[in-house]
């Protein structure tokens, strides 16, 4: 995808092919071609590359906050509302994991904006152990 990017930049012709005979393979070659093919598409490279520098990560909360933790960052944390853990899927989010992120948060050398309801239980969950992530 990366080099049918680059060539869509230097207006070079674009040929997708399918990267065998299989149904997933030709979807995604048709997915690909459609994408490239949109009017759209010249912005939207324009707009990546402007973000050269960003890393996108799809790691857990924990793991996330472990890898890049330091004094000068600020971390912005939203998790599902109290109440409302099985709103993203039944085993996404379990009702234990406010007390791991409240302990987690003790620990932080960064900052942190949390978004979550002010509700008794989180109040209780947070103010456990006082801290920078007493509420």
């Amino acid at each position: 995808m990366l080099f049918t990017r680059k060539a869509q930049v230097a207006g070079l012709d674009i040929t997708v092919e399918a990267a065998g005979e299989d149904p997933k393979s030709v979807e995604i070659a048709d997915l690909v071609r459609e994408c490239v093919s949109r009017d759209e598409f010249e912005i939207e490279l324009r707009d990546i590359h402007e973000l050269a520098g960003l890393v996108i990560e799809q790691l857990d909360w924990s793991a996330f906050i472990d890898r890049y933790d330091g004094r000068k960052l600020c971390f912005y944390l939203d998790p599902p509302y109290f109440g409302s853990e099985s709103d993203y899927g039944k085993s996404c989010f379990g009702r234990d994991q406010f007390q791991a992120i409240a302990t987690r948060l003790r620990g932080l050398k960064g900052r942190f904006i949390l978004s979550i309801n002010d509700v008794p239980e989180i109040r209780e969950t947070f103010r456990r152990g006082g801290g920078s992530a007493a509420l």
